[in-house]
């Protein structure tokens, strides 16, 4: 790996940041120190038609919303409202003082519909300034979101912000549903639950039309169906009473069986009176519960690795991943995979626990708790789900936390991957006297620094001095620019806000924002050196460039669908598909893996590259992943392989527009496709002839063809080129119509807006890139619609070819154009395909970087 020196003049100053630093015992207390120092609290909220009070149960809409205070008091918000109503159109939202149960004033405007809008895609982005005050109530009150709408100007979506709500139920009690009926009152009653993840269970009952001089005495939630008596599961009267309105509030804790009895059982609420002390009403909970949506609120890709684990397993090459998802009931799903394990361990046991990079801390979740027989399968694989109080989904958000999964060999643990930071060098590094420079004198102290940098640019470094002889004192530590021969310039002081303890242990954390620090520390040559008061100019040092090790981190990752239906044009009559997974790794590393499946047993695989270009074009070659010389498919049509990009592939390759070809003996131009920058939601090639217009064009010899291809964000990329056109005619324009076959129909699409049509020596062609509205997409892929070309000689048609045909059925019915799903094309034999992609030839060479926007044309 080429180095850098720089040899720094300056003092540079740096932010520190004390850190607490225990010495590896179970009951550490760790600081949050990846909290930003600006936010003083978060909240992600889930919005539904059914918290609201009464709840809506005929609307299907939900929305999310993020909430962040800060220091200065400004609230920023961000809401995203899904699934709305075509019919409806969003009209303000607010904050609203009141727990779940409760109706209450507005007590911030967060859209006013007046000067603040939500944009057209039903979401809004701000940030508003709050008093002290405020912020201080919207940190300990209770508070919800309410979104209003022209059809629901009262509510249409509500979410609590200081609870996450798992149930809701709103119940009718009437005193014809008592066990037996009681007939002839006009009592009536509303009963609504909300219950919390941590089973919390709010409750209003409202009561109308009370006859005198009866009282309201108890409300109960009882055990039984419809049309039974059963035992008391909850007392809602026990510290509430009904107020003189015959209104009720209750908030009561309840234990984990009663809770699951409410949510999973029949049961019902009975609402006693003087009059009627068995029951003057009562209502059915089972039958009225819903569940809220569950919605991902936090989720999170760790890298783990043996070189992470304090300190490092310096003689152990496994790595591995961890997939969080943590949901707005605080249930957490994940996968914990272990790579390359050593064939004499096994895996035993997985933790969450607390400590920044450089602390081992006490278990805070357990992920996998049985260590007598694994719970991992033969790959290294586990996944499970578990539920999380609110304390622990809290600090999961945004405590210093790691994960540990340990093993028989390794029962402190095998490797770790740090939750809130991505650790991007890690060393651990031998300290001693004798590499200080010039020292003098026999002393005897060691030591060893276990130092971490993390994405952030923040630097964990963890000192310990052993024998530290009688009278000195451990003064300053630091970082310096240096090789192992020389002295150099202080870079980093580790001591700016941290001191070594009595033990001669300091923990120091310091965010260093200077890119030439950082270079010099992560691939140049720097040492960290310890200072006393006998020995100001060094006491102990150890080299960092000579026991760092780069954290494979993963910058961007693709899983890219391959088949012979997005080839430009699709390869006719070949059944294969396949997968392509690519990881881009800090350090401009290239991970990947390529599996086609079901080749035909006469093709043999031979080569795969990315390439330029977007779904249409045929560009150069980019980077070779499969050469077909030194690097092969197997048998099973699979190969892996990683390799070292410069930095300007890197940054191109997550920025630009690129596709993924593999090739065959058979298929020499490229035999399965994919984008990288898009995924394809829709192919289909068609053919263009004279005899499908309407009415048919006689004595006319021009054909043509259209490749569409449709991405995930509704933008139709397409290529419509016309061959042998008349020498005196011209081009006029194209476009996508509705109609089935035989019929002409109204204009959906204009494919030529500006009547260009270009040259070459093998025809005409337009093509282009159109962002569409859903519903345009809708009619293309899923409606009778057909493409027609228009000339100066025949304006009514010279070309037409189906898109689709829907029968009564809804099949669809057309022709020969190929299948639906573009697997077949008009004329797409081997011999267009090779032409086609002749930019693809091995004449380009591998992992060339200066192919530009022309190459896309090479080869059309």
């Amino acid at each position: 790996m080429k180095k850098w020196i720089f040899r720094i003049t300056l003092l540079i100053v740096c932010c520190g940041i004390g850190v607490s630093c225990e010495k590896d015992e179970d009951d550490a207390v760790v600081a949050n120190q990846s909290e930003a120092s600006d936010v003083l609290q978060e909240w992600t909220i889930s919005l539904s038609p059914q918290m609201l009070i009464p709840g809506i149960s005929d609307r299907d809409e939900t929305a999310s919303a993020k909430l962040t205070l800060l220091t200065d008091f400004r609230l920023a918000y961000e809401i995203s409202v899904t699934g709305l109503a075509d019919t409806d159109s969003l009209t303000s939202a607010q904050i609203n003082a009141g727990n779940p149960v409760e109706n209450g004033e507005e007590f911030i405007a967060l859209v006013d519909g007046d000067s603040l809008l939500f944009d057209k895609d039903a979401n809004i982005i701000d940030t508003l300034q709050l008093t002290e005050a405020e912020a201080n109530n919207l940190q300990n009150e209770a508070y919800y979101i309410s979104i209003s709408s022209e059809e629901e100007p009262d509510g249409l979506l509500r979410g609590q912000v200081d609870e996450k709500i798992a149930s809701a139920a709103d119940v009718e009690l009437l005193p014809a549903n008592q066990v037996p009926a009681i007939e002839d009152l006009t009592e009536t009653g509303e009963a609504y639950l909300r219950l919390t993840v941590e089973n919390k269970l709010y409750t209003k009952i409202e009561v109308s039309d009370l006859s005198s001089p009866d009282t309201l005495m108890t409300a109960t939630i009882n055990e039984g169906a419809e049309g039974e008596v059963g035992d008391t599961l909850v007392d809602l009267t026990a510290e509430s009473a009904f107020d003189s309105s015959q209104s009720l509030i209750s908030v009561i804790d309840l234990e984990e069986d009663v809770a699951n009895s409410i949510k999973n059982v029949a049961a019902y609420i009975n609402v006693t009176s003087s009059t009627y002390p068995d029951g003057l009403m009562r209502g059915q909970i089972d039958g009225n519960i819903s569940s809220i949506p569950q919605e991902a609120i936090f989720e999170l890709d760790v890298l783990l690795s043996a070189q992470m684990q304090v300190p490092a397993l310096t003689d152990r090459e496994e790595t591995g991943s961890a997939e969080l998802t943590l949901f707005n009931d605080y249930t957490l799903a994940y996968k914990l995979s272990v790579d390359d394990l050593s064939g004499s361990d096994q895996l035993t046991v997985a933790h969450i626990h607390s400590g920044s990079p450089v602390q081992n801390g006490e278990v805070v979740i357990t992920l996998v708790a049985n260590d007598s027989i694994s719970m991992f399968d033969e790959e290294g694989i586990f996944e499970d789900t578990i539920q999380l109080t609110k304390e622990e989904a809290k600090s999961l958000m945004n405590d210093a936390l790691y994960i540990n999964v340990h093993s028989m060999e390794a029962e402190s643990g095998l490797v770790r991957g740090q939750i809130d930071e991505e650790i991007v060098l890690a060393a651990d590094i031998p300290m001693s006297y004798e590499q200080v420079i010039d020292s003098v004198g026999s002393r005897t102290e060691t030591g060893d620094a276990v130092f971490r940098i993390a994405k952030s640019n923040a630097i964990y470094t963890k000192l310990t001095v052993d024998n530290l002889a009688s009278g000195d004192t451990l003064t300053i530590a630091g970082i310096y620019a240096g090789m192992s021969d020389e002295t150099g310039d202080l870079l980093v002081d580790l001591t700016m806000d941290s001191t070594f303890n009595e033990e001669g242990v300091l923990c120091s954390k310091v965010q260093v924002d200077d890119t030439e620090i950082l270079e010099t520390i992560k691939h140049g040559s720097s040492y960290i050196q310890v200072s006393s008061s006998q020995l100001p100019d060094g006491l102990v040092r150890g080299q960092i460039n000579e026991n760092s090790e780069i954290i494979p981190q993963i910058i961007m990752s693709w899983d890219v669908e391959i088949s012979p239906s997005f080839q430009v044009p699709a390869v006719a009559d070949r059944m294969e598909s396949g997968t392509a997974t690519l990881y881009l790794q800090y350090g401009n590393t290239l991970k990947y893996e390529i599996q086609v499946n079901d080749l035909s047993s006469s093709d043999i695989l031979t080569n795969a590259h990315i390439h330029f270009g977007n779904p249409i074009e045929n560009g150069g070659i980019f980077i070779t992943l499969v050469d077909g010389d030194s690097m092969t498919f197997d048998e099973n049509g699979f190969f892996e392989n990683t390799l070292e990009l410069t930095k300007e592939q890197a940054d191109s390759l997550m920025d630009g527009s690129y596709y993924i070809n593999v090739h065959s003996s058979e298929a020499e131009s490229g035999l399965l496709r994919g984008q990288l920058d898009v995924e394809i939601t829709y192919a289909e090639d068609i053919a263009l002839t004279t005899e499908e217009v309407i009415p048919s064009v006689s004595g006319r010899s021009e054909t043509g063809t259209a490749i569409l291809r449709l991405t995930d964000d509704h933008t139709l990329y397409y290529d419509l080129s016309v061959l042998d056109l008349q020498t005196d005619d011209t081009l006029s324009s194209a476009g996508i119509y509705e109609g089935i076959t035989g019929e002409t129909g109204d204009l959906v699409l204009d494919l030529s807006p500006d009547s260009t049509f270009t040259s070459d020596s093998t025809g005409l062609s337009v093509s282009g890139a159109l962002e569409l509205e859903p519903e345009t997409s809708i009619i293309i892929t899923e409606a009778s619609s057909y493409i027609a070309v228009f000339s100066s000689l025949l304006p009514d048609g010279l070309l037409r070819g189906q898109i689709m045909d829907v029968g009564e059925n809804g099949d669809d019915d057309s022709d020969d154009n190929g299948d639906t799903d573009g697997d077949d094309t008009a004329d797409g034999d081997e011999d267009d395909d090779s032409e086609d992609d002749s930019s693809d030839g091995e004449d380009s060479a591998d992992n060339d970087t200066g192919g530009d926007s022309s190459s896309y044309e090479e080869g059309r």
